[in-house]
């Protein structure tokens, strides 16, 4: 029978190591050629990308280091207050206990200050993090100051470990001659460079001791000679890196010099099918151009940012398709996509102010409804710390799907600010509009389009929505605080697809999981409180603060149109709404406080402007609305016009007008071969056509002089 593992610090001779230098030597030279390579790599990295994977390793040395002494700790609170510690958004996590915050201080002082003395008074002070509340003076000497030590010990993954020597005794072996006494020059000429201009050129110049024929001299991993030059024209910042290695005595080691070359960019940078690497010239003008404005155009792309995750968005950046390029009634537009399965990750992160997005799709990994832990985003919106209000950032004329997380997530951030920097006296400041949202879907949570969490506030309007769990959802507010979350849902339209929710409560495995599988509703807004039955129903107590739904056409009716979760902190409109449904019960719901009864205080305001039992797809018609000659399908639904392109499939808000099919005309009225909508004339034609030119114009007269003149009318 084997005897159980013991930890380190529980060996019988510990901390009194020995070990045989023969054995041990090579080993450790290899190791530590690996460790070089990777510290070389993450220099290569985006540095903005460095505090994600801190926080990573962070969290799960947290709790790692935890299980030592037998306790679990809650994930989402690591993560959380590593969050908090690196100043990554916090918005929608959960409080974290003064343990945790404690435990988080002394991974970053073991990590960060290692090679600090590890003296009586910082274990002391390790102790005290840890545990806040006091412990016996005797836990210093014994089971405390093993783990704090261990701790130490653990930390070291981030340093370069100590050459051991035969026998465990003091010193190191003899340090390579030929290192020791090289001398290495290394340049870039111009330092900095500006995407497709004139290169930079790296110059090296190697000196090197007699006798030292095997010294490896390698230019960013690339042998060269002991002297050299070459022209650069590097896509993004790059760092050159000349590296001498030699193994002396059966140990490995290297000295380098690095030279870093910045790019510059162009206020505008246009990516298309002729662009070298066009991912890194992407991520390159998108996040470290120094222009105050940056605009990154694409055009007849598709781009694998397979492996990419939470790309920030900083102040005063566009990434849009060029105008020749975007997405439109008979074009698709350029393609951003995404392969592999990341948790919950988003793939941008629009964290400033002045953004601009549009015009091209973006496609997630998850293609049919997502289980588990699968909850990937499109795009995440959550404002750097700052006091000053979000003024300007419009999501538009994009098609987003596949993300079974969220296309597009909202959220506020209240540091300093309690109320943040979104708010809904300010309802332009964020604006998701002429887009296409589908096939964002998961089993059991999530799968929204556009989600309002975290006390954000954003428009939602004249988009599409279609097999999406909710189509248009919200978080109350951030844990808390007094930042509630909201939208205005405007003239939307909202197919009848999606909606399927599974409970994966554990009462429901002993029946098997999809018995209890319903259709849910399509515009929603959380509590922020559960009810009995389980921890995250989010079913009653606060719902948000203002949402405005009006103007929508909503033909889903496998379940609710909307359900409001809660009591508002200031109202709910539902006005001039065209609901399929055929009356308001079926459409509409609202939950109130927590406990027995209905306990609703502050009820939706449905006004008597709304529709129900409307079914615009049963009477459409047919007009060329872009003048290719190709027919596209017309709605209207009682509130607003759509057009169907029979190239994408994909129906595209036109207006927002009232009148239905039977009262309109089409036709082309003013000679440009382009589908005009008109009200329908009475007999004998009046001398003045009223009309919206090409259908997106409001009501304009046209004079008509003779029958020969008459509209030229088009198929209905």
């Amino acid at each position: 029978m084997q005897s159980p593992q013991k930890w380190i610090w529980q060996q019988a001779d510990w901390p009194r190591f020995q070990w045989q230098q023969g054995i041990l030597g090579p080993l450790l030279a290899r190791a530590r050629l690996a460790q070089g390579k990777v510290l070389e790599t993450t220099r290569l990295l985006d540095p903005k990308l460095t505090v994600e994977a801190v926080a990573t390793i962070l969290v799960e040395d947290g709790i790692a280091t935890s299980a030592i002494e037998g306790e679990k700790l809650d994930p989402d609170a690591v993560r959380s207050s590593v969050a908090r510690h690196l100043g990554l958004p916090t918005a929608g996590t959960p409080a974290v206990p003064r343990a945790v915050d404690g435990l988080i201080d002394v991974l970053l002082d073991a990590t960060r200050q290692f090679q600090s003395p590890l003296t009586r008074e910082r274990l002391f002070g390790w102790q005290a993090s840890l545990f806040p509340t006091g412990r016996s003076f005797a836990c210093r000497a014994a089971i405390c100051g093993a783990s704090l030590i261990g701790l130490c010990a653990s930390s070291q993954v981030l340093a370069i470990p100590p050459t051991p020597t035969p026998g465990g005794g003091g010193g190191g072996p003899e340090p390579s001659p030929c290192l020791a006494g090289a001398k290495i020059d290394l340049s870039a000429n111009p330092p900095k460079v500006t995407l497709g201009g004139k290169p930079s050129v790296v110059s090296w110049f190697v000196t090197l001791p007699s006798g030292c024929a095997t010294v490896d001299i390698r230019l960013n991993n690339e042998a060269v000679a002991k002297s050299g030059s070459r022209s650069v024209a590097p896509l993004s910042a790059t760092t050159f890196t000349l590296r001498l290695s030699q193994t002396h005595l059966g140990v490995h080691a290297e000295t380098s010099r690095s030279v870093r070359v910045e790019v510059g960019y162009l206020p505008r940078v246009v990516i298309d099918q002729s662009t070298r690497d066009p991912v890194r010239v992407l991520l390159g003008a998108l996040t470290e151009s120094t222009n105050d404005e940056q605009t990154v155009e694409l055009c007849n792309v598709d781009l694998d940012l397979t492996g990419l995750k939470s790309i920030v968005i900083g102040d005063g950046r566009s990434l849009i398709a060029s105008p020749a390029c975007a997405r439109g009634p008979r074009r698709l537009g350029p393609r951003i996509f995404v392969r592999d399965q990341r948790g919950s990750d988003a793939l941008f992160i629009i964290r400033g102010d002045n953004v601009r997005v549009s015009g091209f799709r973006l496609e997630g990994p998850t293609s049919g409804i997502a289980q588990g832990d699968a909850k990937e985003r499109g795009i995440s919106v959550w404002p750097f710390a700052g006091a000053a209000p979000i003024r300007n950032i419009e999501i538009s004329n994009m098609e987003i799907f596949h993300w079974s997380g969220v296309g597009i997530q909202v959220g506020d951030n209240t540091d300093p600010a309690e109320r943040g920097r979104l708010f809904n006296t300010n309802p332009g400041a964020v604006r998701v509009r002429l887009s296409f949202f589908h096939h964002n879907r998961h089993g059991a949570g999530d799968g929204y389009g556009v989600e309002s969490t975290g006390g954000a506030f954003v428009t939602i309007q004249q988009n599409v929505f279609d097999e999406n769990r909710h189509g248009i959802a919200g978080g109350s507010r951030t844990p808390g605080t007094r930042d509630f979350s909201g939208y205005i849902a405007r003239d939307n339209l909202l197919l009848s697809g999606g909606g399927e929710h599974c409970s994966e409560s554990w009462y429901w495995a002993l029946t098997g999981w999809r018995f209890n599988c319903w259709q849910t509703h399509q515009i929603d807004m959380h509590g922020d409180q559960n009810e009995w039955y389980s921890g995250n129903n989010w079913e009653c107590g606060i719902a948000g603060e203002t949402m405005i739904i009006e103007r929508n056409t909503i033909l889903y009716t496998s379940g609710l149109a909307i359900k409001i979760r809660g009591n508002p902190i200031d109202k709910v409109v539902v006005d001039n709404n065209v609901f399929k449904h055929g009356k308001r019960s079926d459409a509409i719901a609202q939950n109130g406080g927590c406990g027995f009864g209905d306990n609703i205080t502050k009820p939706i305001d449905v006004r008597p402007t709304n529709q129900f039992g409307v079914d615009p797809l049963a009477e459409l018609g047919s007009c060329d609305f872009v003048g290719d000659g190709k027919q596209d399908q017309f709605m209207a639904t009682g509130v607003t016009w759509w057009a169907k392109s029979p190239v994408t499939g994909q129906w595209r808000f036109l207006n927002t007008m009232k009148e239905r099919l039977p009262e309109l005309q089409l036709g082309d009225v003013d000679g440009d071969h382009i589908c005009d909508i008109s009200l329908r004339s009475p007999r004998p034609a009046p001398a003045l056509k009223i009309y919206s030119k090409s259908g997106t114009a409001p009501w304009s007269g046209q004079a008509v002089f003779t029958r020969s003149r008459e509209l030229r009318r088009f198929h209905q």
